[in-house]
């Protein structure tokens, strides 16, 4: 996601012509490796009258993004003339999801909320003469991911058919040797504007192999077909997941 933010010299005089008058805090309030401001943050410097993103910035200057999820630009550093009065100084960084990979390698977001604050500081904002027009904004964003719920039901008569089975995500206590156990693995697009494309619902038999073993022909996808490996039973490639669709892959192990 790309953000934006104008910052506008509302005062008489020449806004950051100094190194350290005028700086730009772009600060992550809840850092995670997961969903962050990612790249650069770029800072286009407008003349008075002049349309943001129309006319030709007087000058254009990108800052990569601090690892310590704390950025500080100083104005001087993006031009030495600073702001104009009346001129605009738009601030563009990008919000991205870069996930963490859960133990079957699917991506994981585990705080959906991100928040980004964009704070300007000013030593001089007590004159009325050198007055600039922001303060401090957050941004808020609701971050969506493709979610993974893997439940488990347990079936005493392994040739039971998978409807007729409760599934739960607490793990089971009652299931004897000869029985089996049921797996549904369940892929949610929780984005509000975005299809999945190219997604496998995979599980690794080293979850279970060591007190189970897989029933052969047992692995269901609600999409496509599936794969069973020496390692893993996966579903094979889904071209795509609407938002707020879902697909599941269904395989039942024996317990030893």
């Amino acid at each position: 996601t790309e953000v934006k933010h104008t910052i506008t010299n509302t005062g008489n005089t020449t806004e950051g012509d100094e190194a350290g008058e005028l700086t730009i805090t772009v600060k992550d309030n809840t850092p995670s490796d997961e969903v962050k401001p990612t790249g650069t943050i770029k800072v286009d410097i407008y003349a008075k009258g002049a349309t943001p993103g129309t006319d030709t910035p007087l000058a254009t200057n990108t800052v990569n993004v601090d690892g310590s999820g704390t950025t500080t630009i100083d104005i001087h550093d993006i031009s030495t003339a600073g702001i104009p009065a009346g001129g605009k100084a738009v601030v563009t960084y990008t919000e991205e999801s870069v996930g963490n990979n859960d133990t079957n390698g699917a991506p994981k977001v585990t705080d959906n909320t991100n928040k980004v604050s964009v704070k300007l500081t000013d030593p001089n904002a007590s004159d009325p003469d050198e007055a600039v027009d922001a303060d401090s904004d957050t941004d808020t964003f609701n971050i969506g991911t493709l979610k993974l719920v893997k439940e488990q039901a347990k079936a005493a008569n392994c040739d039971a058919a998978v409807g007729s089975v409760t599934f739960q995500q607490a793990p089971l206590n009652d299931v004897e040797p000869g029985q089996c156990v049921v797996y549904r693995i369940t892929a949610t697009n929780t984005f509000t504007g975005t299809s999945l494309t190219d997604v496998t619902i995979k599980d690794l038999k080293s979850n279970w192999d060591s007190k189970a073993t897989y029933v052969d022909n047992s692995a269901v996808a609600s999409v496509g077909g599936v794969s069973v490996t020496v390692d893993a039973i996966s579903t094979d490639t889904i071209a795509s997941i609407d938002v707020g669709n879902q697909a599941t892959l269904t395989f039942k192990v024996k317990v030893k």
